[in-house]
């Protein structure tokens, strides 16, 4: 190699390099933020990835509980039950209210006969289902439950007669629910005699154990249990009688 071309070797080596450092230079100052990797998920998205980055930088990336949906979800598939539930409420589809209703244990629905309260288990709804003055049309406007949200319940007194501290469809997790066993054990001491009969009552342990989360509705003054069986949610109970003090 001549002197001529070794001059014309490094001439180009050098302007690369300079290309290279001036590329650098005008990047750095739209630079990403040095990513802090306790908190990646703040500061990086996975569209910023590209295929050179490689699987291994996506598969390691830290996701939070939190900001994800998953279709495994109770609580999405729970929601999807209630937004459904609230359309075929509106168009008074009782076939379709029916398929939440489990097969076996049924749903009770609670309200009180004086200061007492009383329960009867349905397993289907008809079109001329009634007691103590409800009626079909009672139990549509109790499913109507529009935007319904996970938050915490409002406080509120006297049944809510002087009124909710926040009004709307609330959801809350429930843990040791016993309504409907506290129902039976008054009304069989009152009364001196069993007010369910032992298949009755365990029947409706299995759905107090079943019932995973309790809906407030302050508009339609009712509260309603849901329960999960096999990976399905049902109504478990429709709660009327906890706004009825008229007794």
């Amino acid at each position: 190699m001549n002197t001529a071309t070794v001059t014309k070797f490094l001439v180009l080596v050098f302007t690369v390099g300079a290309l290279g450092c001036s590329e650098d230079s005008d990047s750095s100052s739209n630079a990403k933020p040095i990513i802090d990797p306790v908190n990646q998920i703040k500061t990086i998205e996975l569209s910023e990835l590209t295929p050179d980055d490689g699987l291994d930088s996506i598969q390691a990336l830290p996701i939070e509980a939190s900001s994800v949906s998953s279709p495994f979800d109770d609580t999405v598939s729970l929601n999807k039950m209630i937004e459904e539930i609230t359309l075929l409420a509106r168009s008074k589809d009782l076939k379709g209210i029916n398929k939440y209703i489990h097969p076996d244990l049924g749903c009770y629905f609670v309200y009180r006969t004086g200061v007492n309260f009383d329960m009867e288990q349905i397993h289907e709804f008809k079109q001329n289902w009634g007691v103590l003055g409800f009626s079909i049309s009672d139990i549509y406007w109790m499913l109507d439950l529009k935007e319904a949200k996970f938050e915490e319940w409002p406080e509120y007194s006297d049944c809510g007669y002087e009124g909710f501290s926040k009004n709307g469809n609330y959801l809350k997790e429930a843990k040791n629910y016993e309504h409907l066993s506290g129902v039976h054990n008054h009304n069989s001491e009152a009364n001196d005699s069993p007010f369910l009969n032992k298949s009755e009552l365990i029947r409706a342990q299995k759905v107090e154990t079943a019932v995973k989360y309790s809906l407030i509705s302050t508009e339609n003054s009712v509260i309603i249990q849901f329960i999960l069986v096999d990976g399905k949610w049902y109504l478990g109970v429709l709660n009327k009688g906890k706004f009825d003090c008229s007794g």
